[in-house]
């Protein structure tokens, strides 16, 4: 039998057994009515020595027919709420008749636990999920039933959730689907992670304890060298002034000798250096000899040790 055949049955049990006191309270009317007529010609035919006790029985009549109307009035209007009422027949509805209490019936119309019933079962934990970063790690999970979340973490094994000294983060927030962040973490750092749930009723969950290692920090590695630029130079009799510029920051290094192309890699070549990582580099000769030719060699070496040298190039100093 579906849902709508059991809510069917339900509702026309409610209409006869609840007609049944409203057709009684006519039946009653019409039988009170009649007494009262009865009453009304005995009583003329009676001695008057007996109106005080007439008088009494009328009262008492009229005190159980007050009663019995009074709840015929009640019935009436639970069947009003009950028509009136926009959520009639939703698993979310709940109530039952007040006119069918002296039958001994409640009517439903959820095929669920009565509410009065106590929930003593705690949800239940599953698809929990951890995704580490560098810093970060998500952990996601769901329940069975709506309830709260916590995650209590360490990087020691055997976490004890009812120390104040464990780390922990609670959304308080009631709901099947879970998913906290863990925010300033030490990356490449194994993590033992325990998650939590309690519901309305404060039945609680706590899954197996489990971990994860974050994810090691992401390094940029740089194997471009610096680019050399805007090489100019400035002669006097015994001095060479050559500046450049670079991309990034780097070194400067001038080599420099009177024959062909110098040679970088000898150590006995001459050159001045300044190790500073600038953008912007200067080197000056000195003590050279007048009207010479002079070959020389750019070097600049950024932060990461990458490299970068120029082709020779000659300047001539001046005459004196």
């Amino acid at each position: 039998m579906n849902q709508f055949s059991k809510r069917l049955m339900a509702f026309s049990l409610i209409l006869m057994l609840g007609l049944t006191p409203a057709l009684s309270y006519a039946n009653n009317s019409n039988e009170s009515e009649n007494n009262r007529n009865n009453k009304h010609q005995k009583v003329e035919r009676e001695n008057e020595d007996h109106d005080d006790e007439d008088e009494h029985g009328r009262e008492n009549k009229h005190k159980k027919d007050k009663s019995e109307k009074n709840a015929n009035k009640l019935c009436r209007k639970a069947f009003n709420n009950l028509f009136k009422y926009k959520g009639f027949g939703s698993n979310s509805t709940d109530f039952f008749i007040e006119c069918l209490r002296p039958f001994g019936f409640e009517a439903r119309f959820t095929g669920t636990t009565s509410s009065t019933t106590p929930d003593t079962k705690a949800p239940v934990i599953y698809n929990l999920s951890i995704t580490p970063a560098t810093t970060t790690a998500t952990i996601t999970w769901l329940t069975d039933e709506k309830s709260d979340g916590t995650v209590f973490w360490s990087t020691s094994t055997g976490i004890n959730t009812t120390s104040s000294s464990t780390a922990s983060i609670t959304n308080s927030h009631n709901t099947k689907n879970h998913r906290m962040v863990l925010e300033n973490l030490t990356a490449s750092t194994t993590y033992f992670v325990i998650v939590r749930s309690k519901d309305k009723a404060s039945n609680t969950a706590t899954s197996t304890e489990t971990s994860f290692k974050t994810h090691s920090p992401v390094v940029n590695i740089d194997n471009t060298p610096p680019v050399v630029s805007n090489i100019s130079t400035e002669v006097g009799t015994s001095t060479i002034k050559v500046s450049w510029q670079t991309n990034e920051p780097a070194t400067s290094k001038l080599f420099y000798s009177t024959s062909t192309n110098p040679d970088v890699t000898a150590s006995s070549t001459s050159f001045i250096a300044n190790f500073a990582l600038v953008l912007n580099h200067l080197i000056s000769l000195t003590d050279l000899l007048p009207q010479t030719i002079y070959y020389l060699v750019i070097q600049s070496v950024d932060g990461h040790g990458n490299s970068t040298t120029s082709s020779s190039f000659a300047t001539t100093t001046n005459s004196i």
